[in-house]
């Protein structure tokens, strides 16, 4: 079954999932999908002891649905984050003329209101402030005050597309900042799915690991099918280390 299948499937418990009860990863969300893909074709051979020992059959079976249900979760958010990415990028390489263009507007304004006070101090709040959100403020009033006072531009040749320019840059700095920084807040929507549809997951893997670990305590050959691997390999990588460092 498709994965955006299997999301809309369990979506809905998905999303009723409390908020105190939303788990964060705690290994790559590649090897967890894996590993529970495994778990679930590994307790498949011992479906009946488990059930014997009061695993309900609808946890096993549920298994490869939230799975897949997962990795759509985690398609959307990989697909914000790139979107992310490529606004970090355009931002690094635009918000330099960005600033420039404030600086060259405040310095022009400076000079071409200096003989109207009124102005002028209107150009000077305009120039309090620091910081990348103020920068893109300042370009849309400076647009504003500008397209007020195309007299006084216009009597040091001031160059009026710069006003129009202010306006629009401030718009796309404003959308790319938001971009790049708002996949970054708590609360993201993407992510808060993908944290849901993995704690939805992890809780039965729990349970088949646990009913597993139980039932096999002594088949070490059983056994080892409910324990991670990942965590397994990141424990004796530890001990190996620890061992170095008493040698």
């Amino acid at each position: 079954m498709p994965n955006n299948v299997d999301f809309q499937n369990e979506k809905e418990a998905i999303l009723a999932i409390p908020e105190e009860s939303v788990k964060t990863l705690n290994m790559p969300i590649g090897i967890f999908l894996q590993e529970a893909e495994d778990l679930y074709h590994w307790g498949l051979k011992d479906k009946e002891k488990l059930m014997g020992a009061g695993l309900p059959e609808a946890i096993l079976d549920a298994i490869p649905v939230r799975a897949g249900a997962c990795r759509h979760a985690q398609s959307e958010w990989n697909d914000e984050m790139s979107t992310r990415e490529e606004a970090q990028n355009k931002w690094q390489v635009r918000f330099p003329s960005a600033y420039d263009l404030r600086d060259h507007l405040l310095h022009s304004y400076r000079y071409a209101f200096r003989n109207e006070p009124g102005i002028l101090a209107v150009v000077d709040r305009i120039a309090e402030g620091y910081g990348h959100a103020d920068m893109i403020q300042d370009l849309n009033d400076l647009a504003v005050l500008g397209k007020k006072h195309p007299d006084l531009l216009g009597a040091i040749n001031f160059d009026m597309e710069k006003v129009d320019l202010a306006g629009t840059t401030s718009d796309d700095m404003a959308d790319l900042l938001a971009r790049s920084n708002g996949e970054t807040l708590e609360g993201n929507e993407a992510k808060d799915i993908r944290d849901r549809a993995y704690t939805h997951l992890k809780e039965a893997v729990d349970q088949v690991r646990d009913c597993g670990k139980y039932v096999f305590w002594k088949d070490e050959k059983r056994l080892k099918g409910y324990r991670s691997s990942y965590f397994r390999k990141r424990h004796a990588r530890s001990s190996k280390e620890v061992a170095q460092e008493v040698e």
